[in-house]
């Protein structure tokens, strides 16, 4: 968290497609990507659910939030495609529900649990291939649910 409620991150993905047997042009060229992330998430919690219920010794607390943020993909190609796009700027929009927990347990008090349910929109094109018939270029429309488990650093003054 750089800031409370702004996000960013930067990951590895990988992804493996069941090889088609389908001649069709717009079909993807690969069955194994390999790919790079970054992103700047922005939440804003709108509205509490669940203020401070107590169970089993520890208060929990649930609340929905807008998302909103700027994405960059890169893929990379293999040996016998190439990738020719720049890479994916895409722009994400969603719903995140937070639940965090209170307790005097210092395991309990680092964690936080988010769920978002998101949007994801691509501007520009993730894949691009060179083919006999000009360019062809692979743009990304998802739906996606992502969990986020965040870890905080708790500090104890009293030792």
């Amino acid at each position: 968290m750089l800031r409370p409620g702004i996000y960013s991150s930067v990951g590895y993905t990988f992804s493996k497609t069941l090889e088609t047997s389908s001649r069709n042009p717009s079909v993807f060229p690969m069955q194994s990507a390999h790919g790079i992330d970054a992103a700047l998430l922005f939440d804003k919690q709108l509205l509490k659910l669940v203020n401070g219920r107590r169970v089993h010794g520890s208060c929990h607390y649930l609340s929905i939030g807008l998302i909103i943020g700027p994405e960059y993909h890169y893929m990379f190609g293999n040996n016998q495609v190439k990738n020719e796009s720049i890479g994916e700027f895409a722009g994400t929009i969603g719903i995140s529900f937070f639940h965090f927990r209170k307790s005097m347990s210092k395991k309990v008090k680092a964690n936080t649990k988010q769920f978002d349910v998101f949007f994801r929109n691509g501007f520009t094109p993730l894949f691009t291939v060179n083919a006999m018939d000009g360019q062809q270029k692979f743009y990304r429309q998802e739906f996606g649910v992502r969990v986020r488990l965040i870890r905080h650093q708790v500090a104890n003054f009293l030792e």
